[in-house]
């Protein structure tokens, strides 16, 4: 019996070692599961931006148990000025939500949920803002969307009210539960070859207003301020120019680019740049859909029943390169055999000129990135070998 009682009470000491290990083993588990859920989960930062401040809202992953899911009318949002103090202010307001939030449901210190900020694209005010959060956070993830699916997401939750602070509770919501792919970050001298572009054409368009207002004028006065105009114009054109050539001499994978890009007849120096500066460097697109819609120049098809079928550009990419594109093909279609003879089979068939000489500013697209990813240069023999495989060969990627 002393035997047996002893046994009894050894194998209950036991029975609690290995309770309070096991007890101890499920909360180590338990933390080790929240850590990983931290680690695969995000924490989704919309934003709506406008010209002179941005409305952000936060959308938390649902991590823990007594956690309830927060409606989108009830994310956390803050209004912030477009300014550098007011960047800070914002990440410096992130990271006060996400102490408070693991604060609320756990006693444990945890590590911060990465961070994805989402905006619409707004031109010239989404461009502001992502440049200075990379510069007050260089190693953020962000996402300028298109503004269409955003749209269509907000009709499916039933949302009536459209305010600054609503939209950026969407643009959260949106995030976290369509998860739209990050984009790599594009590096600097890409984007100043786009802000040197982009101000070269917005120069440009100026000069010829200005020259078209000198034609129509008779005051000699008004005659003479307007040439002095486009003297000036001219010379900032002429420092921009030095500039973007700096820029491709001194980026060997830009000048490499270039070099292959302007081989192909129509094609020149202000429009390979162009490119580059809108779209990056060609080989990040894998296939032709991703590329010809970044564009806008993926056809878009409309049936309804018995209504009229109607295919037409979507027209939802930069109309940067679609503006290029259209006075390139202009030089490259009579020089160019495989792209006459689209043009001319396109006409036959009954489309209308801008009709076909869209589809050549597609096939100019496709034809380019196959040159670039095949790292040949504009070969008449070869061109149409080059051309049919990379552009064939794109529809089953």
């Amino acid at each position: 019996m002393l035997f047996t009682k002893g046994r009894k009470h050894h194998l209950e000491h036991k029975v609690r070692i290995v309770a309070r290990m096991t007890s101890e083993a499920q909360q180590q588990y338990t933390m080790e599961g929240i850590k990983m859920q931290i680690q695969n989960q995000k924490l989704w930062v919309g934003i709506d931006v406008g010209s002179k401040s941005f409305h952000a809202a936060l959308d938390f992953p649902m991590l823990f148990e007594k956690q309830e899911e927060t409606s989108v009318s009830d994310l956390p949002n803050r209004e912030f000025k477009l300014t550098s103090a007011g960047v800070k202010s914002f990440l410096n307001w992130i990271y006060l939500q996400q102490s408070d939030f693991f604060a609320r449901y756990s006693d444990d210190e945890q590590d911060d949920l990465p961070i994805i900020f989402i905006m619409e694209a707004t031109g010239i005010c989404s461009t502001k803002l992502t440049k200075l959060i990379y510069t007050s956070a260089p190693d953020s993830k962000i996402i300028v969307a298109n503004p269409e699916p955003i749209k269509s997401f907000r009709i499916s939750l039933n949302i009536k009210n459209k305010t600054d602070k609503s939209d950026a509770q969407v643009i959260a919501r949106y995030g976290r539960e369509r998860k739209p792919s990050i984009k790599q970050k594009m590096p600097e001298e890409f984007v100043q070859l786009r802000e040197l572009s982009r101000t070269r054409s917005f120069l440009k368009d100026q000069r010829t207003a200005i020259n078209n207002h000198h034609d129509n004028i008779d005051s000699s006065l008004a005659k003479r301020m307007c040439s002095n105009t486009v003297n000036a114009i001219n010379n900032e054109i002429d420092g921009l120019d030095r500039e973007i050539e700096k820029i491709v001499l001194n980026t060997p994978e830009i000048k490499h680019e270039v070099d292959i890009m302007t081989s192909m007849p129509g094609i020149g120096i202000a429009t390979a740049v162009a490119l580059l500066g809108e779209l990056g460097t060609l080989k990040n697109y894998p296939t032709r859909q991703k590329i010809t819609a970044m564009c806008g120049l993926n056809p878009v098809r409309k049936q309804s029943g018995t209504s009229v079928n109607s295919t037409r550009l979507s027209k939802k990419g930069s109309p940067v390169v679609r503006r290029f594109l259209y006075m390139c093909s202009k030089t490259a279609v009579p020089s160019i055999p495989v792209l006459q003879d689209l043009y001319d089979r396109l006409l036959v068939k009954g489309n209308t000129r801008m009709q076909a000489r869209c589809a050549v500013m597609r096939k100019m697209l496709l034809i380019l990135r196959g040159m670039v990813i095949a790292d040949k240069k504009y070969d008449k023999n070869s061109f149409v070998k080059i051309a049919t495989l990379f552009v064939i060969s794109a529809t089953s990627t």
